[in-house]
């Protein structure tokens, strides 16, 4: 799976960029439809909470009647216009979601075309070929991580703004008059360096416990990987010799070993049933420590019932926005290592000569072919093929090239 080796933020922010300029070569328009509507879906979000704020500011306050339908229509229309936005370019993002899925395709088929017949013949370009597409079918690792992770990392980042907006609105709200004890320290700009300080920690915490559980999740996947490896492998042996002597029970018995009982799934679950318990309540605390907190504010008269609502929604998509981001956060830098296996499969060297003669431009195609002194061995051997070989011969002639059968291990 995953490269075993550290990499640093710098090869980080390399390789992703190096990945988005693929994806902004053969699909440059999915990303655009995707961030349109991930932005629309967290700002559509707020839109509702704000409205529902002024809604319950007016009915708790003036109860001015023309106000009110103004806040009404305001909020159907507001959120009909979000809806029918975000639905058509979700009916966009998804056509050319399956476009991209044969996008993906093209890519990997234009860097095998791109290979030198030496490459192709190498049995460790091979395994590093089923290595990523093992990443990108069992994990969805490599490029086709960053195709999705992107739209869903700049969402998140927005939601992320937009809710630290209002928690800061809130946090910094004071009330008038004079408190003491515990409400007196609330209303001061001492509390707020507190609760700045038990954010920093929270959103700490969460990302250590992303990369841990990351970790163990990867370690898992990886055989996975060489699960599916194996299974492959089995499969291009199934055929007739294989049932009539009865082979395929050695087989069979061979794959049950890594598919009954897989250590994997073990590890999966008991990675997320134990890190699924340490997240909850955390995330669950910190949600009601603000929430108090809040409540405190609102109690003291430092702003209405509809900020309130508002600041508690805002409270909740933050603590959620942190989570989300520190997650792709983590799975983006977990992901280079899958790109950089890509990457080197990119990459591999081609020696082949490339001609830089320019060929005459003829209407009737009368034109000479001609080798001269050819010679030609099959990589990885020192036996020649075609040894000295020369010929000539125009374009529309018929030729056979007839060699003779040589034994084993002796040259043509």
């Amino acid at each position: 799976m995953a490269e075993k080796t550290k990499t640093g933020l710098r090869d980080d922010i390399a390789a992703l960029k190096r990945a988005m300029k693929i994806w902004r070569e053969y699909a440059p328009k999915y990303w655009t439809f995707s961030m349109i509507r991930k932005i629309l879906q967290r700002v559509s979000a707020y839109f509702s909470l704000t409205m529902s704020a002024l809604l319950l500011d007016e009915i708790s306050g003036a109860r001015d009647e023309k106000r009110l339908i103004i806040f009404a229509v305001l909020t159907v229309l507001g959120g009909f216009i979000f809806s029918v936005i975000s639905r058509a370019a979700q009916m966009k993002e998804m056509i050319l979601d399956r476009q991209s899925i044969y996008k993906y395709t093209q890519i990997m088929f234009d860097a095998n075309c791109s290979l030198q017949y030496e490459h192709l013949e190498n049995p460790d370009v091979k395994l590093l070929s089923e290595k990523i597409d093992a990443n990108t079918r069992t994990v969805y690792g490599g490029l086709m991580s960053i195709l999705y992770n992107v739209p869903n990392a700049i969402g998140a980042l927005a939601d992320l703004v937009l809710s630290l907006s209002l928690t800061a609105a809130a946090l910094f709200a004071t009330a008038s008059g004079q408190f003491t004890g515990i409400l007196g320290f609330i209303n001061s700009r001492w509390s707020v360096f507190i609760i700045l300080l038990i954010i920093g920690a929270f959103c700490a915490l969460t990302a250590k416990l992303r990369i841990v559980r990351r970790k163990r999740e990867d370690e898992a996947w990886t055989e996975v990987s060489l699960t599916n490896r194996r299974y492959n492998s089995y499969g291009r042996l199934w055929g007739a010799d294989m049932t009539i002597f009865g082979l395929h029970a050695i087989v069979l018995n061979e794959y049950r070993k890594h598919t009954l009982r897989p250590t994997w799934l073990l590890k999966l679950e008991k990675t997320g049933l134990l890190f699924g318990t340490l997240e909850a309540p955390k995330n669950a605390a910190m949600q009601i420590f603000i929430h108090l907190y809040v409540a405190a504010k609102a109690f003291m008269g430092a702003f209405g019932i509809g900020s309130f609502v508002l600041y508690e929604g805002a409270i909740s998509r933050f603590v959620s926005a942190v989570d989300e981001i520190t997650a792709l956060i983590t799975q983006l830098r977990f992901n280079t290592g899958y790109l950089n296996t890509t990457y080197e499969f990119f990459d591999l060297p081609n020696n082949m000569y490339k001609g830089t003669l320019a060929v005459e431009k003829r209407d009737d195609l009368d034109y000479d072919i001609e080798f001269r002194d050819v010679s030609f061995k099959y990589p990885r051997t020192d036996f020649w093929a075609l040894r000295h070989v020369s010929m000539k011969f125009k374009i529309g002639d018929k030729i056979a090239i007839v060699g003779k059968t040589a034994p084993e291990n002796r040259p043509l």
